[in-house]
């Protein structure tokens, strides 16, 4: 579905959708299409996918930042040999 940017709405027009109100577009006196503004769960859905997306970005940045300096786990490793080794 093509997408029409709200610029060629007027801000009386945009604060009618944001209230709930559909919109008729007209072209001379034949009606083209109609506005329908979006429920309140679809446009916070939006939001929440952006937030979602942000933090898996942010993470991603902290485990790069971690990994690219190396995790201290506290064990010397000292070879393959070693965990055979047997006393």
């Amino acid at each position: 579905m093509r997408q029409v940017p709200a610029q060629i709405l007027d801000d009386a027009s945009l604060e009618e959708l944001e209230s709930g109100r559909r919109l008729i577009l007209i072209r001379g006196d034949r009606p083209l299409a109609e506005i329908v503004p979006l429920p309140k769960s679809a446009q916070d859905e939006g939001q929440n996918e952006r937030e979602k997306e942000r933090s898996r970005r942010e993470a991603v940045e902290r485990l790069k930042k971690i990994m690219a300096k190396g995790l201290d786990l506290g064990v010397v490793w000292k070879g393959r040999d070693e965990l055979y080794d047997r006393d």
